[in-house]
């Protein structure tokens, strides 16, 4: 039994690569439902806040989920649109029918690029 859900935002505790958005990084973020892309931050007009603590909130406005959801997370210093620009962090997938209101993720909950290891926190968020 499939539950909707609306995505509003998305907040990402410290994580030491965002450091880089001040040089010209660009944290790719795209939410699929099923194998259908709902949202990315690409096209997103609103911009990633990023706090002196490195940590990110991102308002998405309304984005209507249902079924299963897979969150991926990339970052790019060039085209964030050209996949051979992006590099891969991490992923997360989850179902809209265990879904609670607010959803949290810890380290242990994101499938994590073996390159990208050492760039995510053990008490990442």
């Amino acid at each position: 039994m499939n539950r909707p859900m609306s995505l509003r935002s998305i907040s990402l505790s410290t994580l030491p690569i965002l450091a880089g958005i001040r040089s010209g990084l660009r944290l790719v973020i795209e939410i699929f439902a099923g194998s259908s892309k709902v949202w990315d931050s690409v096209g997103c007009k609103r911009p990633l806040t990023v706090s002196k603590s490195l940590s990110s909130e991102l308002d998405v406005g309304d984005v209507p989920l249902d079924g299963q959801i897979t969150m991926l997370v990339s970052y790019s210093r060039s085209d964030p649109v050209d996949p051979a620009t992006k590099k891969f962090m991490f992923s997360v997938v989850f179902h809209t029918s265990v879904a609670k209101e607010l959803m949290k993720f810890s380290r242990s909950d994101l499938d994590i690029s073996i390159v990208e290891e050492n760039n995510i926190p053990p008490d990442f968020r």
